[in-house]
């Protein structure tokens, strides 16, 4: 009888159950990013969004739409390792203080590694601060060497 009850039971708000495990990773890291920085949460849902739109306008294909919305929801995933006084900080960080918090994307990077992330959107979370001069970071990547995901979440991310 009881495992009646369980396939009748409504499980809409049981999301694992239908989920894939990028689904499941997103809205773990997007939990535990609003425990500690609401701003952040909803500034990763935001440049997920965007980076969506952006990607439909260029007529990027619905499967790498859904990365490029996966990448935009994790891209910051590694300000969790940087201490929230320096994420928050008002006016100018110092020279040490910019490089502590440019250490987010590596560690982005290796978090998600981690979590069996694909590694497209790894490599787009990995490239969401570099520019198309060479002047982004961490790897000084320029033009090509720079995925379309990877330049539409740096756009996005505003």
């Amino acid at each position: 009888m009881v495992y009646r009850g369980i396939g009748e039971m409504n499980t809409d708000n049981y999301s694992i159950f239908n989920s894939d495990t990028d689904e499941i990773v997103k809205n773990t890291v997007l939990l535990l990013i609003g425990l500690s920085d609401l701003y952040t949460k909803e500034h990763c849902i935001m440049v997920s969004e965007l980076a969506a739109r952006i990607a439909q306008r260029l007529g990027v294909l619905p499967g790498e739409i859904e990365k490029i919305k996966l990448a935009g929801y994790l891209h910051d995933i590694g300000k969790q390792a940087i201490p929230q006084g320096f994420i928050s900080k008002p006016g100018k960080l110092s020279p040490q203080e910019y490089e502590l918090v440019k250490t987010h994307v590596q560690v982005g990077v290796d978090v998600l590694h981690q979590l069996k992330v694909s590694p497209a959107v790894v490599r787009m979370v990995g490239e969401h601060h570099e520019r198309l001069d060479g002047s982004g970071y961490p790897n000084c990547l320029r033009g090509s060497e720079i995925s379309l995901g990877g330049q539409i979440i740096g756009v996005a991310d505003v």
